[in-house]
């Protein structure tokens, strides 16, 4: 009998705690404006690593063009939609979804909408902020086109708005596609004590802490592979100016700037007080054509191999070619200085 009490009682409470665990679960109502026919709408990271998601994409069937989200949101989320009907073509759009537990509507047309804290501090204070005083209309190209420009409104955004979510996604989102900068360093520090509890912000603000490269530094002495893909570490010439390459094998943009740069080595080389490096993303799969791409343009600087990208992808070196320019004392004083500039410099 009294095992049977134990096991009626253990059962009644897993039901009460998974009904108290339903009903905390927060249920955003969506709609679909075009007509939609057996598709599935989708939430994703986009270019964000997922490492900032707790759910790194969220999908929900639609039926007659209405769908419905049950999600429970340790913090606010940004999110960017896709359509399963045309993921190898368009893996997500660019406009954003700002989603937390005040959520309760989506609307997907030709202009999107949600409602929540969060999506209405983005649409009703963060782009206007942002936006005023420009020609723009939207912040995807202001953020992209006007880059120094925007890093500088964020960062006074930031420090009237502390408890922003929505700004933080976007430092988050211009420290990844540029790496380190002094004026991240900043922002991130600009954040309330209740947003540096976070999870989210710890994140973030580790990555940035634990950035390498940095301009007005000393550039860090890497272990990678040399041509015989035996492990050495960089070590700077000393009294040059040394321009540090970042490429792989099958980088189009890379291969054709490779006549001009090695015009500008032979022009230099002869002063001894100038040197280039080039550093390799390749795969695996691909140190062989690395090293044929090397042989056959006649390289003569010292290349090294990041195998997988592993240091570079912690750098948040995400475009290729990107360079630095080292002064003799091995301190970086340039990020992606042009071959026009490099000849002038």
């Amino acid at each position: 009998m009294k095992l049977f009490l134990r096991f009626f009682l253990v059962c009644t409470l897993l039901v009460y705690s998974n009904a108290a665990f339903s009903q905390k679960r927060n249920v955003i109502e969506g709609r679909v404006l075009n007509k939609v026919e057996k598709d599935t709408v989708l939430f994703v990271t986009g270019m964000l690593d997922k490492k900032y998601y707790e759910f790194p994409e969220i999908f929900a069937v639609v039926i007659d063009n209405k769908f419905r989200i049950k999600k429970t949101f340790s913090y606010p989320y940004r999110y960017f939609l896709a359509w399963a009907s045309e993921r190898n073509n368009v893996p997500f759009h660019s406009e954003s979804f700002f989603l937390d537990n005040s959520t309760k509507t989506i609307v997907v047309g030709s202009k999107n909408e949600t409602v929540g804290n969060s999506s209405l501090e983005f649409t009703k204070k963060f782009i206007p902020y942002m936006l005023k005083g420009t020609n723009v209309i939207e912040i995807e190209t202001y953020e992209y086109e006007h880059g120094l420009e925007f890093d500088s409104k964020l960062v006074s955004y930031i420090r009237q708005n502390p408890d922003s979510y929505v700004a933080l996604w976007f430092l988050i989102e211009r420290f990844e596609d540029a790496g380190f900068s002094k004026v991240y360093e900043e922002a991130i520090d600009l954040f309330s004590d209740k947003m540096k509890t976070g999870k989210l912000w710890g994140i973030i603000s580790k990555e940035i802490k634990n950035t390498r490269i940095r301009q007005n530094e000393k550039f860090p002495q890497f272990v990678l592979k040399d041509i015989d893909l035996k492990s050495e570490k960089i070590i700077l010439p000393e009294k040059k100016i040394v321009l540090i390459d970042f490429w792989f094998s099958r980088c189009k943009p890379c291969l054709a700037q490779l006549p001009k740069l090695k015009e500008i080595y032979e022009r230099f080389a002869s002063t001894n007080k100038f040197e280039i490096i080039g550093i390799s993303t390749d795969k695996t799969i691909n140190i062989d054509l690395w090293k044929k791409r090397v042989s056959d343009n006649q390289l003569k600087w010292k290349s090294f191999l990041d195998e997988n990208a592993f240091e570079s992808d912690k750098e948040k070196i995400r475009s290729f070619p990107t360079n630095f320019l080292v002064d003799a004392n091995g301190v970086v004083i340039k990020k992606n200085i042009s071959l026009l500039d490099l000849e002038e410099f």
